[in-house]
């Protein structure tokens, strides 16, 4: 089959030759439909995030059930499907206590085992979600990004009538603004230094922008909110300088919820006497533990809608090309989803 290897950093390999996954026992074969390009990839491609290589990168995606091993229960040859990329191992103390984020054994599909930049890719039934057929295959490979959009808004406990800032406006960005503006915030308040970015955020439902390259940010949200600050702030950039700027645009007794993925090892200076004096809140919302019905219930319902969001439908012999355009980050380019039948 086709498959795009991840061999080393900066190394991407294009093959029609590599093997079709095996199955047994629980596990399911999925013809993959498509697969979103994520930071996450971007980060094991530039050798920021340490995956187990080589391996197939991606792990958003989706597809049609193939085959399945003799153990299967509840899914069948012909569903449409989703895939759970973190499969933790449920023997751990963590996973033993409901905290499966934390597992010690994760499997983590495209990251630690083989994902979904091929035409096949297997998982074990119990991290497989059927789809509705309602869902298309282009919205349906985001429902990895959404339940992790949805693990943030839990961890941020927002309350009716609350200012939500989001810091950037990228693809999980716009992914927070709207399940903000779906959650009882009265404002949601994007911030990016692209314009572009803030109209399209708009259209997702922030009521206030913020340019953060011709601005004050931190003095344009205190006038929003009439010098409080915002209720939460999600920093959705994954550098230092955001998370900084997410501390101060916090408001006394506010929330700032580490969204972003910052390069394994980046250290930020903050000022504890002000988480102390102004009482933050700050918690980190790391994967997706438990959200992804409720996820693929969002996009099915509408409340998160992904059009706006692709700009870029690439074959698998262009993963890199994508790669490499993400990275470049041109106007009008938020993500790219990889179509592996799709002709070249």
């Amino acid at each position: 089959m086709k498959a795009a290897v991840l061999e080393g950093v900066g190394k991407l390999r294009f093959r029609d030759d590599y093997p079709v996954p095996q199955i047994g026992g629980t596990e399911v074969l999925i013809r993959v439909e498509a697969c979103g390009l994520c930071a996450t990839d971007i980060k094991m491609y530039k050798g920021e995030y340490t995956g187990r290589l080589p391996v197939v990168a991606g792990h958003e995606f989706t597809g049609v059930v193939e085959n399945i091993g003799g153990g299967v229960k509840n899914i069948r040859p012909g569903d449409r499907v989703v895939v759970d990329p973190n499969e933790s191992c449920c023997a751990c103390a963590d996973c033993k206590t409901a905290r499966s984020t934390f597992c010690r054994d994760m499997a983590a599909y495209g990251v630690f085992t083989d994902g979904g930049f091929a035409q096949y890719a297997k998982a074990d039934e119990r991290g497989v979600y059927k789809i509705p057929d309602s869902l298309p295959p282009a919205a349906a490979c985001f429902v990895e990004p959404v339940s992790c959009a949805v693990r943030g808004i839990d961890r941020a406990h927002i309350k009716a009538g609350d200012t939500v800032a989001v810091l950037g406006a990228g693809t999980m960005g716009q992914l927070l603004i709207q399940l903000a503006a779906n959650s009882g915030a009265a404002r949601v308040v994007s911030i990016d230094p692209l314009g572009w970015k803030l109209e399209l955020s708009k259209a997702h439902g922030a009521t206030d922008t913020v340019d953060a390259s011709a601005t004050d940010t931190q003095a344009k949200v205190a006038e929003i909110t009439g010098g409080r600050g915002a209720d939460v702030v999600f920093e959705a950039v994954g550098s230092v300088q955001a998370f900084e700027t997410a501390l101060a645009l916090a408001a006394r007794g506010g929330t700032v919820v580490q969204f972003g993925f910052a390069p394994e090892g980046a250290r930020a200076q903050i000022v504890p006497f002000e988480i102390l004096s102004k009482e933050l809140t700050i918690a980190g919302s790391w994967l997706n533990p438990y959200t992804f019905e409720r996820a693929i219930k969002a996009l099915a319902s509408g409340i998160v809608t992904t059009q706006r969001l692709i700009t870029d439908r690439l074959p698998l012999g262009e993963l890199e090309q994508g790669i490499q355009k993400a990275m470049r980050r041109p106007e009008g380019f938020i993500k790219a989803v990889v179509f592996p039948d799709l002709q070249e």
